[in-house]
This record gives structure tokens, sequence and C-alpha cells, in this order.
């Protein structure tokens, strides 16, 4: 991806979230009113009901629910042979880590804690941790420099741990993981990521020459979540969370980035 293009959907990113289209609907209808007093109360209302039902129903968990069953969990006794971990970032934050002289974790921190146990549990095989900056100038700390200097006291050997430090995006993280990798045709590697995440990596993946197998972890709904829920700053952070998921998945497809639409699990062979 150039640097315009990647600089582009940053933008876009930033400009299609919910929150932002809702902002600038009842912006626009606020105005409205002073010239268009019928459109602007059109607008306000449609913008304060949309905010209520946001606020008050889970909706972002619910759109991302079929995402995250998409690939289901393999059990301790189907994992069979592994030989490669690949960790995404996206649960480090650098500029924290960096500043404060301490590991800094966001909501999406098991990525890390389930590194540390499948290193353990696979004590033999090199794990790959794919994690740049997606800093559009490029001057914030990559998370795999981030997290480099706290391998050791999560129990992991830094020899093990390949650092993937150039990639951007999902889809860098896949070119650049195979360019490191080279994996053989038969090597089982497995891809450690969000479970609403897991779709479009896989995709991505496969398009770039090898089909890991899917390890979701992170899961933010339980699948009994119900309503009403007032939790207006959680809702609308899993709701923009959705929204990036659904548009990236959209976007990677027509861009060609991934093999398809919405990847699913391979169907076995009889």
């Amino acid at each position: 991806m150039s640097d315009v293009l990647f600089a582009v959907s940053k933008l876009l990113n930033f400009l299609w979230t919910p929150d932002s289209l809702l902002v600038l609907v009842l912006g626009i209808g606020t105005a409205a009113l002073w010239f268009w007093p019928r459109v602007g109360r059109w607008l306000v209302t449609a913008g304060v009901a949309v905010f209520a039902i946001g606020s008050f129903l889970p909706v972002g968990i619910w759109l991302l629910a079929p995402l995250e069953d998409r690939f289901p969990r393999p059990g301790p006794d189907e994992l069979g042979r592994v030989d490669g971990i690949i960790v995404l970032g996206g649960a480090v934050q650098p500029e924290i880590t960096h500043t404060r002289a301490a590991l800094a974790l966001n909501r999406h921190a098991e990525r890390i804690v389930e590194m540390a146990m499948l290193a353990r549990r696979f004590p033999q095989v090199p794990i790959v941790y794919a994690g740049g900056s997606g800093d559009v100038r490029g001057e914030r700390p990559t998370e795999a420099a981030a997290i480099s200097p706290y391998l050791a006291a999560l129990g992991i050997s830094p020899e093990r741990v390949r650092l993937e430090n150039a990639s951007r995006n999902t889809f860098e993280n896949a070119v650049e993981t195979w360019n490191r990798s080279r994996p053989a045709p038969d090597e089982r590697w497995l891809l450690v990521t969000s479970a609403f995440h897991m779709p479009r990596a896989i995709g991505v993946f496969r398009a770039a020459g090898w089909d890991p197998v899917a390890f979701p972890v992170d899961y933010l709904g339980s699948g009994r979540e119900r309503w009403p829920m007032l939790a207006p700053a959680g809702h609308w952070a899993d709701l923009r969370l959705a929204a990036h998921e659904y548009v990236g998945l959209l976007a990677y497809r027509a861009a060609g980035y991934s093999n398809a639409l919405l990847p699913g699990p391979r169907k076995e062979s009889p």
C-alpha cells in the first residue's frame, strides 16, 4: 500500500465512524433549524434517536457476534502439531509504554496474555509478533519495539521472537510476516488475534500465500447480552469497532488484499 493510500485510509477511518457521522448529522440538523426548520427538526430527532439506541442497546456487540463466531477456537486436544505462532499487534500502547517505561496495554490485552501462555505450551516453536506503527507520519514508536524489553518478564525468551515492526495495518502484517518467515507448505502456524478481527486477518494471510490455523482470543461478547443496558461509552466503542471491521472487510476485498469478502474455516476434505 502506498503512503498516499495509507493516509487516505486513515482519514476515511476517522470520518466514517458512527459517532463522527452522528455528530455531523446533529451539526447539520442544528444549522438547518435556522434556515429549514422542518428539515432541521427531522435531522436532530433522528440523531437523538440514534444516540439513544446506541447508548441503551449493545448494537456493536450484536454486530461483532457473527465475526467472533466465524472461526471456532481450537480446543486443547485439537491443535495437533504447531510449527510457529503469529501474534498480531493491536494490544500495546507504544507511546505510553515508551514514555512511562511501563508496558501499557489496551482492551485487547488478551493477545499478549495468550502469546505468553502459548509460548509456555509450545516452548520450541518460533513466535512472530507483528506490530508496526499506524502513525501516518511514522514518528511514533512501533508496537514490536515497545514490547521487546518486556518479553523476558512475560516468560518468553527474546531469542524465540521475531519482531516485525514494518507493517502499518493487517494487510502489511501478512505480507511482512510472510517475507520474514517463509513457512514450508506443510507447516502449521497459529494466528493469534482478536476474534472479531480473525476473518479479515485470515483473508489477508491466505491472499499472501499461507493458511494459518485461526486461534481467536479477546472475545468482546458472551452471546448473552441483554438490553436495555445504559453504557454509552462502552456501546459506542463497540459500535465504532464493528463499523471499522465491516468496512475493512469490504475495502480489503475490493482492493484484492483478501481472498474472500467474509473468510471462513476451510472445509475438510472428505
